[in-house]
């Protein structure tokens, strides 16, 4: 939002020129994004070991950038929780299994049952606060 809108004065410019600037700047933003989650993805890889375990909240485009970017180069498991209200984690597990990855879906509330099994921990995030806070669905 502060990228987009906050960056100058809506007040003061005819509709048409405020509209086209807006779509610039999103499309500027979504591109900035787009290169963010590769580049997420290409430091972040290295944080998955050989053989270990991740365990992954619901979808998350950058977090499941990062595990398929590991899976080029690494074997290990994947639990994805489900991810309700949506079951936003059928979807990631579905994509995890595709790319040869093994993968095991558990339900939000039985992470305590296989915590003991996990090596790493991702969770993607909603957005990014200006503090660094993040904010997600959970």
């Amino acid at each position: 939002m502060k990228y987009v809108t906050r960056a100058f004065k809506l007040e003061s410019m005819e509709f048409d020129e405020c509209k086209a600037e807006l779509l610039r700047r999103g499309e500027k933003f979504a591109d900035m994004s787009m290169h963010a989650r590769s580049y997420i993805a290409d430091i972040g890889h290295s944080f998955i070991s050989e053989e270990s375990t991740v365990l992954v909240h619901g979808d998350s485009r950058v977090v499941s950038a990062l595990i398929l970017k590991a899976a080029e180069s690494k074997q290990f498991k994947v639990i994805v929780t489900e991810g309700r209200p949506g079951a936003d984690g059928a979807i990631a597990a579905r994509r995890f299994t595709k790319a040869g990855i093994p993968t095991k879906m558990v339900l939000d509330s039985a992470v305590a049952s296989i915590i003991d099994q996990v090596d790493l921990c991702l969770c993607g995030a909603e957005g990014v606060m200006e503090n660094g806070g993040i904010v997600n669905k959970t």
